[in-house]
């Protein structure tokens, strides 16, 4: 038997409706040359473009049998045009009523060398006559990309792509193709009769077919894309029809776990990303039937509007949202500083309403980062699958003038000190006081590390209360106070939380009952005569201060104290600091991986590095949590680093023993490698040489992505939270001394 197969622009019903624009090579039309059946089909193709006859192979084409897409027909006879765009095609041997599928390659190449853009595949029917089958009207179709599965797992072994029929009809899928990201469009073939999709049928598509049951099947030859569906980089998924349209597009939006699918909400509406979410199911996905977030809301609360609200001692955040919502422990909003502080605070909610009170004063004109965590949630539990970088907020500039401690207009008269800030007057050097009816008290301000932040000691005695006034240079700035009798306050004290000196910095933690200045005063140990002292200049109940010691080779007795408000003195702490001599050792925590890409413990380490001059013996160091006894290293690839050298310390079972590192690798401190590294938030890590403290490990940094270090910023500062960034190389720079 023959059939002939003839494609035409001059044939509309059958017209290719491909974006038709000179950079494209794609067919027009397919027609028969006659109806009659006697063996063969004969059929005329026509391109947009001339055929570079050279490069074309009667393998470019080839009639595949429906119902057993092993039975191919070569084709035998083949004749172009003048024009070389239309190629007449002769198939002998073609069995009576069957139905045969077209498929024409994307190898084919146009005279100006472009390839095939879209494929085309024609029906034909064998019989006393054939024809060409018609098409489905694309006005008439409605077919989705309901749910992808690109991040595989031991349960959900294999990628795929569903697609749902929405459309009141069948719809015949052979001529559709899918694409994924840039890479070419790969055309969808069928096992087992597959092509044709019922109303509201699911279908799933797979790549390569020896990789699926039995059933009817869709499937690509190959992988998907050049080398499968990206875990983290998908950029989208086209399904295309034969005419080249796209009919619905994939966009990934977040990062789906490990096993757990993309699905669509609403198959009828649009492909947004608002239109999908990740599976809830048990199972991580819900391959040939319904989604598990079908027509649910599964989408965390929408941020409607932020703004910084200026009270008049301190700065809170409001944030509406679209829905009531929730949060636990006040831990669902945070803002990050400029240094990278973390700063957490206390939440109210009223319904859609979060009014956010930070726990530190936020500064005048500053930008901080708002994030949202994942105790954020709405009325159905739904939250963000991790931490949520919303924008950035300013603060308001800094006001001409205003009160910054205390933290009220009523004060007691036997208030000594007063914080201030201004962006209007010189405090410092102008004539401060404060004045009322009766009285004036003269003011010596200082200016401090701040924005426009002055520290003011009173330097007359109040008489009594009353109201008054703030002047500078005998001008009235409106900032207006009521001193108050009182009986007096309570004696401050302070608790040591944490102390400790390395190499000629001391650092101290510290609380205090009520708001205070810390200060800090060095006796030298050889002569009492001969001090220095260290002082906040803005009043607090948290202290952590890093304190440079002035000559590193003397020893100190050290004073710890703190002085509020009414000039009341705390109890003294006492501390005594050892000398320090540049040529001994010196050891830095330098870098941390506390969460790698996968599984934790084999690639998580910890960075030191030789500051010192001499060689560090690695079997003299320890490492552990500060407030427990340090796990000394027992495992080493070898027993010294020089000086500007590194090494790391991992666990036992860590693949770098395996990967010849170009620096030493010593393990040993199983409770801190595997165990203690938290991904998120870190626990006080300090290092010993010798039993002497080398440094602290705290910093107050969230790293919300796996893979990614925390690296020291400055060698020469210890005990600063803010001496740390994240890096950004996946899995950290480990043996490299960065």
């Amino acid at each position: 038997m023959k059939i002939v197969m003839v494609l035409s622009f001059l044939f509309p019903l059958f017209s290719c409706l491909s974006p038709q624009t000179e950079g494209e090579f794609f067919v027009e039309s397919i027609m028969p040359s006659s109806g009659e059946f006697e063996g063969g089909i004969d059929v005329k193709i026509k391109f947009s473009k001339p055929v570079n006859r050279d490069k074309f192979s009667v393998q470019d084409i080839k009639l595949v049998d429906v119902a057993d897409d092993t039975n191919q027909i070569p084709i035998t006879l083949f004749e172009f045009n003048e024009s070389s765009d239309t190629v007449s095609i002769l198939a002998e041997d073609v069995e009576p009523d069957r139905y045969y599928n077209i498929l024409i390659s994307g190898k084919i190449m146009s005279e100006d060398n472009l390839l095939l853009s879209y494929y085309y595949s024609g029906d034909f029917i064998s019989g006393d006559k054939y024809h060409i089958k018609g098409k489905n009207n694309p006005a008439d179709i409605c077919l989705v990309i309901n749910e992808v599965l690109s991040y595989t797992s031991e349960s959900n072994n294999y990628e795929f792509i569903e697609i749902f029929n929405c459309s009141r009809g069948d719809v015949d899928l052979r001529g559709y193709s899918i694409k994924i990201d840039e890479n070419r469009p790969q055309r969808l073939l069928f096992h087992k009769g597959s092509y044709n999709m019922k109303p509201h049928q699911y279908s799933i598509i797979l790549s390569n077919i020896q990789n699926l049951p039995g059933e009817p099947v869709i499937y690509v030859s190959g992988r998907f894309g050049k080398n499968g569906m990206s875990n983290t980089s998908l950029k989208s998924i086209k399904l295309i029809n034969e005419r080249g349209e796209v009919l619905s597009e994939f966009i990934p939006f977040g990062k789906a776990k490990r096993g757990v699918s993309y699905e669509r909400i609403n198959p009828y509406n649009t492909d947004n990303t608002n239109n999908w979410w990740y599976s809830i199911a048990e199972s991580g996905a819900t391959p040939g039937s319904q989604n598990s977030v079908y027509m649910k809301d599964v989408f965390p609360p929408k941020v409607m509007s932020y703004s910084v609200i200026e009270n008049d001692f301190d700065m809170e955040v409001m944030v509406e949202f679209d829905e009531d919502i929730t949060c636990e422990n006040n831990q669902c909003i945070y803002l990050i500083s400029p240094s990278g502080k973390r700063i957490n605070g206390i939440v109210r909610i009223e319904g859609s309403k979060l009014l956010f009170s930070p726990a530190v004063k936020l500064e005048y004109d500053t930008e901080y980062k708002l994030y949202l965590s994942t105790l954020l949630r709405d009325s159905f539990y739904n939250s963000y699958p991790t931490d949520v970088f919303i924008n950035l907020i300013k603060t308001p500039p800094v006001p001409p003038i205003k009160l910054y401690f205390p933290q009220t207009y009523k004060i007691p008269a036997g208030t000594k000190f007063f914080e201030i800030i201004s962006s209007q007057y010189n405090l410092d050097t102008d004539e401060v006081y404060f004045a009322g009816l009766i009285q004036k008290l003269r003011m010596q301000c200082v200016r401090s590390q701040l924005l426009d932040h002055y520290l003011c000691t009173v330097v007359d005695q109040i008489d009594g209360a009353e109201d008054m006034c703030l002047y500078v240079d005998n001008i009235n700035t409106n900032l207006c106070i009521q001193f108050i009798d009182s009986s007096g306050s309570a004696t401050p004290y302070i608790n040591i939380r944490n102390m400790a000196q390395i190499k000629d910095h001391l650092y101290i933690e510290a609380d205090t009952s009520i708001p205070c200045l810390l200060f800090v005063d060095f006796i030298y140990k050889e002569d009492a005569d001969e001090t220095f002292s260290y002082s906040t200049y803005s009043f607090s109940q948290y202290f952590n201060y890093d304190i440079r010691i002035q000559d590193p080779y003397k020893e100190y007795y050290v004073e710890i104290y703190c002085i509020d408000s009414h000039n009341n003195y705390s109890s003294k702490v006492g501390y005594s600091t050892s000398s320090y001599n540049e040529s001994e050792y010196s050891l830095i925590i330098n870098e941390v991986l506390p969460n790698p890409v996968g599984y934790d413990t084999p690639k998580e380490f910890i960075e030191v590095m030789n500051t010192g001059n001499t060689m560090v013996d690695l079997s003299r160091i320890s490492i552990g949590g500060c407030k427990e006894k340090p796990i000394s290293i027992n495992k080493m690839s070898r027993e010294f680093i020089l000086p500007n050298e590194v090494a790391i310390i991992v666990a036992s079972n860590s693949v770098y023993y395996e990967n010849n590192m170009s620096c030493a690798v010593a393990s040993g401190a199983e409770k801190i490698i595997g165990r203690d590294l938290k991904n998120t938030s870190y626990e006080t890590l300090c290092l010993y040489y010798d039993g002497i403290l080398m440094d602290v490990f705290s910093p107050d940094i969230t790293i919300s992505k796996e893979g990614y270090s925390l690296v020291r910023i400055d060698r020469n500062r210890y005990f600063d939270k803010d001496n740390w960034r994240v890096s950004d190389i996946v899995d950290g720079t480990p043996c490299k001394a960065l």
